[in-house]
């Protein structure tokens, strides 16, 4: 495959995006200058964020405490409770064996170690915690600890993989993965108000990585915790960006970048608080962004209190070492218990089995359990029940709503490049379309027996034929037929437009956490989905094709494996398509993949809610008239 031309083109788009959001939002925060137009802005943001984490009704906790174990200072209890119907989630209670009233606690957080509250690193925090005279509690995150989803259905995309997977099923739905994780951190601040150990005036939460996002989200969608620490996630979006940096689904929030937040505003939302961020010299999330944003929280914190902001970055790379859990510790005794205590004893640590609320510490093992994948395909097929027929027209209407896109009034503004010979007698002439200002994101192309120059000398028949991931790859040496112009797309992200950065050299295109997704999750922060914005690019084609061609033109649109999802929805968006070809490889449906554990279908072809209000086979079913065999 030769090298991508314009491979950096779509990264390029969103860093200015990115800059740009950023630029907007920092001239906005230098103007406070008062208490008044501090809490202005956190009323603001707040009501932005309130739409984002949008949560279900309180249901019944249906707790059970499975089991304890005691030792020297401190007991463990196990508990099992449900966040929401069927979903439960493990946990354990840290308690100290000599209290005087009630005491403070931590709601600990688990980042992205497969064992959950298990995890070395955690359970010595927790001990060490508990120590210190807090109540811990310590809850498993999804596909993690006693809540694997997939041990009897293993998939080859690990744990990171995985979390993605279960993402890109709930967002067709028109769910966010963010919210079904920080909805089981909301639930857990309930039970522990429930235990009359706690005195729930001083709950502090904490978390590393991943469980530094949902302290985060936390943060921002409860005001009951009066002191956070985030550790080695908090930066800023543009930094993330600009450094080409995935990060899971539930860690990129939907519609923030279009509501012109920052990952700051999170941490405002509920402000005042006491609030500790922390980052590590050599971690991935960049340090820079650390200090960026402890500067914009202290000075909102500041004029509406006088509660502490910190930050710390740690001399590691990416974990919760030794530096930055006692760098917490003394920041949670100094603001919960009204002393500085920030060392850490040595621990020893029991068999992590002790840690189990399930037998054999499996989920499956848990009668009345529905995995997450069960309750997303039980979730679809209530959306098909509940959708209606719909006319073409109106399918046409609602679908410009979910990519939105609005189809181009004109032709896109082309470069003339240079052509390649594909064969003695065969030529692949190339335009860069320019369907963002100013920026090539789309590159036609023309399999012609004569080199040219302009796409518009059309014969009677045109063929556009939508890639897969390459149009020169997958069109390979195939010529036109008599009488036939053919030409090929490679929209933004795709062929030519391939991105070449985000660990390109070992990693394949569409993998999970890799570039394509990159974009992909971006276009969401953005309510813009990456989906509709490659059918804009294909609807751009068909305007410059068309705009000088003779009347009597026929313009098919064949689409070859992913290729098909965005060609059927130009094919339905544009009356300038007559007719529509869908390979073999095409995807059936969106319903059909929610259940299957090693579907590889990338978030980039598809939309958030659309299965609200239709699938692949009502678009299909509204452009029969067009459909041919392929």
């Amino acid at each position: 495959m030769l090298l991508p031309f314009y491979s950096n083109n779509l990264n390029e788009y969103y860093v200015t995006l990115a800059r740009k959001n950023f630029a907007r939002r920092k001239e906005c925060l230098d103007k406070i200058t008062t208490k008044e137009q501090a809490e202005t802005y956190v009323r603001e943001v707040r009501s932005k964020i309130e739409k984002i984490f949008t949560f279900p009704k309180r249901t019944p906790l249906n707790v059970t405490i499975t089991g304890k174990n005691t030792y020297e200072d401190y007991s463990v209890e196990n508990i099992l409770y449900y966040s929401r119907p069927s979903y439960p989630v493990t946990a354990n209670m840290y308690l100290p064996a000599e209290r005087k009233g009630k005491v403070p606690a931590i709601l600990f957080l688990c980042g992205h170690a497969i064992a959950g509250k298990g995890n070395d690193i955690y359970r010595t925090a927790c001990i060490t915690l508990v120590k210190k005279g807090f109540a811990v509690f310590v809850v498993d995150p999804v596909e993690q600890g006693e809540r694997q989803q997939y041990l009897d259905s293993p998939t080859p995309f690990g744990l990171c993989g995985n979390h993605t997977l279960m993402g890109k099923h709930l967002s067709l739905c028109g769910e966010w993965f963010g919210v079904w994780r920080t909805w089981d951190a909301v639930r857990a601040l309930d039970y522990m108000e429930t235990r009359e150990e706690i005195d729930s005036s001083r709950i502090g939460v904490t978390g590393n990585s991943g469980g530094g996002t949902l302290t985060t989200w936390l943060a921002a969608s409860d005001p009951r915790p009066v002191a956070v620490v985030p550790s080695c996630y908090v930066t800023s979006w543009k930094h993330n960006v600009e450094n080409e940096l995935p990060a899971d689904i539930e860690q990129k929030p939907p519609c923030t970048f279009a509501y012109g937040l920052e990952m700051g505003d999170f941490l405002l939302a509920q402000a005042p608080r006491h609030i500790m961020i922390q980052g590590q010299e050599r971690d991935f999330f960049d340090p820079r962004g650390v200090v960026e944003t402890f500067e914009e929280v202290k000075k909102i914190n500041s004029l509406l209190s006088g509660n502490d902001t910190q930050y710390f970055i740690g001399p590691d790379d990416h974990g919760y070492f030794k530096a930055n859990r006692e760098a917490m510790y003394g920041f949670f005794t100094e603001h919960l218990m009204g002393k500085k205590d920030p060392s850490e004893p040595e621990i020893t640590l029991s068999p992590e089995k002790e840690t189990f609320a399930i037998e054999g510490g499996v989920l499956k093992n848990l009668p009345g359990n529905k995995y997450l994948r069960t309750i997303t395909k039980e979730l679809g097929e209530e959306l098909k029940k509940a959708r209606k027929e719909k006319t073409a027209e109106e399918l046409k209407t609602i679908l410009r709503d979910i990519l939105k896109i609005t189809p181009p009034e004109k032709a896109p503004y082309y470069r003339k490049l240079r052509w390649r010979m594909l064969k003695e007698g065969l030529y692949r002439n190339r335009y860069g379309l320019e369907t963002e200002e100013n920026v090539i994101m789309a590159v036609l192309a023309d399999h012609s027996p004569q080199i040219a120059y302009n796409p518009c000398n059309v014969k009677k028949n045109v063929t556009l034929f939508i890639p897969s991931a390459d149009s020169r790859e997958e069109l390979g040496l195939r010529s036109p037929a008599e009488e036939e112009t053919l030409f090929a797309l490679d929209m933004r992200g795709i062929g030519e437009l391939t991105p070449s950065g985000v660990d390109l050299a070992w990693n394949a295109f569409f993998s999970f956490y890799q570039f394509d997704y990159h974009f992909a999750v971006q276009s969401y922060m953005w309510n813009a989905p990456l989906l509709g914005k490659r059918v804009f690019d294909i609807l751009s084609a068909v305007a410059l094709i068309t705009e000088n061609a003779p009347e009597d033109m026929v313009l098919t649109v064949e689409g070859h494996g992913r290729g098909c999802i965005p060609a059927l929805m130009a094919a339905l968006l544009s009356d300038k398509i007559h007719f529509l070809k869908l390979t073999e490889e095409s995807i059936g449906s969106y319903e059909e993949i929610l259940d299957d554990p090693f579907d590889e279908l990338p978030l980039s072809f598809m939309a958030p809610g659309i299965l609200k209000e239709m699938d692949l086979p009502d678009m299909k079913k509204a452009v029969a008239h067009k459909l041919v065999e392929a």
